[in-house]
């Protein structure tokens, strides 16, 4: 029997969520729901992802031959037709490790008595990825880890640390300090061409991108430069501390709307939102940081502009806008909360999806594995 594989389109995108918890209507909105649209024909399209924070390089196609003679990637389980693009997307269960501050104890209270990582697939699913998408775990395709010691090898200490995301944990650990290089080998296993990020995300980018090319540099053409796919909308903040991003692990669950949570919940984290005193509702995220996330929400949810949640919020007492907002994020969030309800009453379905995932995935990734091999003289 062949091994499965997977047709390579024009593009190849890669992102990841790390299993700590039940995802939130943030993850929802600000990356589940566009890696969703993302396996439709048309989804790269600039009027969706306009941003583009990260200076654009020069880059070598996707497909390339490998040392057997075949493109990378040929149609035979799935058949992507006329998409733009294959769509690789993971549990990120490697970097969860990372997480000083999250114990495995509180990860399992916070999903009650489901597995985190199952929680976290039934979430993917629920928005809507099928089998255009490769879903899969990070731990299960040993190319990561494989990858992520090679660009280790072409990464400078200083680099790493000169990250906000290492200059900001209170905590260090390696693995913290490593995981962008981790990050990196995620991307580039898969020889992506496109990464949707945030822009917290976008330094840790631009040090693949510089690996890609350090790599093509010193060993022969091999990876392409990911560049980003950035969403429009401001990223969601927390409901009890608008200064910080909406948590999957808030020690309170105040701030963080689950994608679980019922509606009576929803409703009372919305109206207990910190807003201000001002009777007058316009954006400001600096000056009015609770009423700007509340219209983030609003935006997002109803799918409408900044400009537009404002226009709907003229006229409106904060407590009005509260009920206006409610309305959107209950609407927005009831099918998927079904969807995932259902799943998790079947999590041998969900093992089954993510073991099917996880056979592509290492196909693709043992093809790249042994083109690195190669070029590196290891084999």
């Amino acid at each position: 029997m062949a091994a499965p594989s997977l047709h390579v389109g024009k593009h190849c995108i890669v992102s990841g969520i790390q299993p700590t918890g039940i995802p939130h209507l943030g993850n929802y909105l600000g990356a589940l729901r566009a890696w969703s649209r993302l396996q439709n024909p048309g989804s790269l399209l600039e009027e969706r992802f306009p941003g583009n924070t990260t200076r654009e390089k020069n880059s070598i196609p996707h497909a390339f031959p490998l040392k057997n003679g075949l493109p990378h990637g040929v149609q035979e389980e799935i058949k992507l037709g006329d998409h733009e693009a294959s769509c690789f997307f993971f549990i990120a269960d490697l970097h969860a490790l990372t997480m000083p501050t999250v114990t495995a104890a509180q990860i399992q209270k916070n999903c009650r008595k489901d597995k985190p990582v199952f929680v976290t697939a039934a979430a993917m699913l629920a928005t809507g990825l099928d089998k255009r998408s490769v879903v899969f775990r990070q731990s299960q395709v040993p190319g990561h880890t494989d990858l992520a010691w090679i660009l280790s090898c072409l990464t400078q200490t200083s680099r790493l640390i000169r990250l906000p995301q290492w200059k900001s944990s209170a905590k260090g650990n390696v693995g913290r300090l490593t995981y962008p290089v981790l990050q990196a080998a995620d991307i580039l296993l898969y020889r992506a061409t496109k990464v949707p990020v945030g822009e917290d995300q976008a330094p840790h980018l631009e040090l693949a991108q510089d690996l890609a090319e350090s790599f093509n540099h010193r060993y022969g053409p091999t990876f392409p430069i990911p560049q980003p796919l950035m969403e429009s909308f401001p990223r969601i903040r927390s409901l009890s501390d608008p200064g910080v991003k909406m948590s999957k692990s808030d020690p309170s669950m105040k701030g963080t709307i689950f994608l679980t949570d019922d509606d009576d919940t929803i409703a009372r984290k919305i109206r207990k939102a910190v807003t201000d005193s001002i009777p007058e509702m316009w954006y400001d995220s600096k000056k009015r940081p609770g009423i700007s996330n509340l219209m983030s929400l609003h935006a997002a949810c109803r799918g409408f502009t900044l400009e537009q949640a404002q226009k709907e919020a003229v006229g409106l007492s904060t407590v009005q806008y509260k009920e206006l907002v409610c309305e959107a994020v209950l609407e927005c969030v009831r099918g998927p909360r079904e969807c995932m309800a259902q799943l998790l009453a079947e999590p041998a379905e969900i093992e089954r999806t993510l073991q099917d995932g996880e056979v592509r995935a290492r196909h693709i990734a043992n093809a790249t594995t042994e083109l690195i091999r190669t070029r590196t003289f290891l084999i």
